[in-house]
């Protein structure tokens, strides 16, 4: 029998532990190389995704800029592409903040949104009207989407029919342009497939604080249901769902002359809340200042139009 000496025997070993090693160090090696080329991926693709964020923050922009100046006009923007975002619209001390949600926002000073907070549609609509006191001051911009639904109560009220006037004079060739359904009763709601639902209480006696929602909201989660309630129609309330009943946010008074449309009320309709509607109105005030300054100048100034004009035939 042949005997294995001792040496070639520890030579062996060591030769296998060698390849082994050397495998190991492969694998290693290798897996760095590809984690390596991975986070090139995934860096590019997240500079991808944020210029493509900023490039659609910027085109939103524009189309909000541009929609603010066409005067009493409705349009609408598919945004199927990007349904997987959360536009958001805020308003905090008088600047207001749109963009997608936890990303790209940007920010105007004399730009009024009145928008719900969040958004997460295929479609944008937006709506200008004029808004006079007692002179055209500007176009106040109102933002919804397709997802959004609102159902007026209250036919008693006046503004009831100028509403929905109003709605149906816009709509044109687009049927359902806004979500508006007018009904009689509260009970008789079906809220369908859509993402956020606004109640519109014109009369100020279908919602109360601490008052029960309709039984067919019951199973939508607390932040998809809202309400704004009229009073006198001077006044807004807010509400936010609270599981089966109501819960007041807060209120805002309406400062209009009553024009038709009432752009001042129609866009107390579509914001938030009272801070969001307060915050974007004192920015239609500032520049109403700023049209008083040029047009009138300020009492004791020798400044404004006006004066100019009076000082002339006057001479």
């Amino acid at each position: 029998m042949t005997k294995i000496s001792n040496n070639n025997l520890f030579n062996s070993k060591s030769a296998q532990v060698q390849v082994a090693f050397n495998w190991v160090y492969i694998l290693i090696a290798g897996a760095v190389i590809l984690l390596f080329f991975v986070g090139i991926v995934v860096k590019q693709k997240s500079a991808a995704e944020e210029d493509l964020q900023r490039d659609v923050v910027d085109v939103l922009e524009s189309i909000l800029v541009g929609a603010s100046v066409s005067e009493k006009t409705m349009s609408s923007i598919k945004t199927s592409g990007l349904s997987k975002y959360i536009f958001e619209f805020q308003c905090q001390d008088q600047n207001s903040h749109f963009g997608i949600k936890g990303r790209t926002t940007k920010r105007t000073k004399l730009q009024p949104i009145f928008a719900p907070e969040n958004i997460q549609t295929t479609k944008l609509l937006l709506w200008s009207l004029p808004y006079n006191l007692p002179y055209k001051i500007m176009d106040l911009l109102m933002v919804s989407s397709s997802n959004n639904k609102y159902f007026v109560v209250g036919s008693s009220s006046p503004f009831w029919n100028k509403l929905e006037k109003a709605i149906k004079s816009e709509k044109k060739a687009d049927q359902n342009f806004f979500n508006f359904e007018f009904v009689k009763d509260l009970n008789t709601l079906v809220p369908g497939k859509t993402n956020q639902i606004r109640i519109i209480d014109l009369v100020g006696t279908y919602v109360q604080d601490q008052g029960q929602i309709p039984t067919s909201l019951n199973n939508l989660a607390d932040s998809q249901v809202t309400a704004v309630r009229f009073v006198g129609g001077i006044a807004a309330t807010y509400y936010q769902k609270n599981k089966k009943t109501w819960k007041k946010i807060d209120s805002t008074k309406i400062i209009s002359l009553g024009d038709s449309p009432d752009a001042a009320k129609f866009a107390a309709l579509f914001s938030a809340n009272g801070k969001s509607y307060q915050c974007n109105m004192m920015k239609v005030f500032r520049r109403s200042q700023y049209l008083h300054e040029i047009y009138g100048g300020l009492s004791g100034s020798v400044g404004g139009k006006l004066n100019k004009i009076l000082t002339y035939y006057q001479k």
